[in-house]
This record gives C-alpha cells, structure tokens and sequence, in this order.
C-alpha cells in the first residue's frame, strides 16, 4: 500500500533551562526561555516528524535535533496542523510581536525568503506560551489539529515510508 503525501506544518515549543552556547561554524547562544520551532511535515505520516522531535536520544539529521537532544532542551509541546504549509505557518508567527528570530537561519536553509525557523517567545510562563502559541495555530485555519504534549520515551518510532 502507498502511503499520500499530506500538507502538514508543526510548531514546537520548547523550554531551555540554562543558557546554551552550541559552537557550530557560527556559534548559537540561546538564553533560558521559551522557544518555537516551525517546521514542515509534509510526508506520509507527518506526525512521525513531531515524534521523533520529542524524543531525546537520535541521531541529528536537523538543526533542530541539536536543540531536542540536549539535557537543558524541555519540549513542552507540539502542535501539528494539517492542510497548512510550512509558509503559512511562519509567516503567521514572524509578523507577532511575541515571537523573535533567535538564529539567524536556524532551520531555513531550504526557506530562503524565511529569517529563521526558530523564535523565541517573549512570554513569562509555559502556559502563557502555549495559549499563543495554539491561538496562531488555530488562526491559519488547519484542516485538523493534533497536539502532543511533553517529552516521548527513548524508543524506536515507525519509519516513515
């Protein structure tokens, strides 16, 4: 059986604990806070790609994974939204005020027009996150919405074929 392609985006919202310096060839720093990564999950099974991101051990395939797979990195949550686009979903968080661009081509590298596809969130708590965050999800009007909450156990997830 062949698996459909769908449009699917997602944003994850991680919490880092402590500061981080990631020395990569131009080093990120990232201060305690709250971040949003959007990213595209136009595949077969696109919850898949949200899994994998909240799991800690794997290997790094995005520059994401950097962030996921580091001990200061929470993932507090991810929210997949079908039949949006990856540029549906950024161009509704890059014109808030609440969200800033963290790094400069964080995760854009295929997105050319796109600053960056990670963003701080200038809020003072999680739930204060997370209710922007699903309210901007929500108002580019997805086909369907999934959430999945907090960090998944080590394991091997399905491969998406």
């Amino acid at each position: 059986m062949v698996s459909r392609v769908v449009t699917a985006s997602y944003a994850l919202l991680i919490e880092i604990d402590n500061s981080l310096s990631i020395p990569r060839r131009i080093s990120w720093v990232l201060e305690r806070g709250y971040y949003t990564y959007v990213g595209s999950a136009s595949i077969a099974r696109p919850y898949l790609r949200v899994l994998r991101h909240l799991q800690k051990v794997k290997k790094v395939r995005w520059h994401i994974d950097i962030l996921t797979s580091n001990p200061s990195v929470r993932p507090i949550l991810a929210v997949l939204a079908y039949g949006v686009s990856e540029e549906a979903l950024y161009s509704a968080l890059a014109t808030q005020t609440l969200f800033t661009p963290a790094v400069r081509g964080f995760g854009a590298s295929d997105s050319r027009n796109h600053v960056t596809h990670l963003f701080r969130v200038n809020v003072p708590d999680s739930l204060e996150a997370v209710r922007i965050l699903l309210r901007l999800v929500l108002g580019v009007r997805p086909q369907q919405v999934e959430i999945v909450v907090g960090q998944i156990p080590t394991g091997s997830l399905p491969r998406n074929r």
